[in-house]
């Protein structure tokens, strides 16, 4: 399975199911999709042009997101399962209506949240926002999850700040003893 980062809070995951999960991304998705996950109904966690690019793939979000955006879809609540293999998981993001994570084989893409459960299967790679303000939670969620790798994410990398904040983030987390990476937009992680 491989796992590339597309910029802000996009990740796209190549494996028997393609998912591409929050699409508004910097880096074009290198596959097409099956199916779109949608975290919230935040402006930089979807892009409208995506569904012209996907057609075919079938978009899942809570009911706020399908409030906010004219797109048709399947709307999902945290404690279901995706296709019997992604779970929906409860989380808060900022500011948001209504937010959930998604787990898929070892991979957590926990949103743009600092409070998210820890699943109860093994975390092989997840990725966690980089807002400074919220840097101790994301290092108790981590402590916590014990992750096999985990990814700052979530930032513009064409924005000096947020990719300092990002870095010292990747910084602490490393520090603490954690397999933290900052990827590129693009860049990718293969996972068993």
């Amino acid at each position: 399975m491989k796992v590339r980062w597309l910029g802000e809070a996009c990740i796209e995951i190549e494996d028997d199911l393609n998912i591409l999960i929050d699409p508004n991304y910097e880096s074009k998705p290198e596959t097409t999709p099956d199916i779109i996950l949608v975290t919230h109904e935040h402006d930089d966690h979807f892009d409208m042009k995506v569904t012209e690019k996907y057609p075919k793939a079938t978009i899942y979000g809570p009911q706020s997101f399908f409030d906010n955006f004219d797109v048709e879809g399947e709307v999902i609540e945290s404690g279901e399962t995706i296709k019997s293999e992604i779970q929906v998981m409860e989380c808060n993001c900022y500011n948001s209506e209504e937010s959930v994570c998604y787990f898929y084989k070892g991979i957590y893409h926990t949103a743009d949240s600092a409070d998210y459960p820890k699943p109860k299967e093994d975390v092989k790679l997840m990725f966690t926002a980089s807002f400074k303000d919220f840097f101790n939670e994301y290092l108790n969620r981590v402590k916590d999850i014990k992750p096999g790798i985990v990814v700052p994410y979530h930032f513009n990398s064409k924005d000096e700040e947020n990719v300092n904040e990002a870095m010292e983030l990747n910084k602490i987390l490393r520090e603490a003893g954690y397999d933290s990476r900052l990827l590129k937009p693009g860049d990718f992680i293969k996972i068993k």
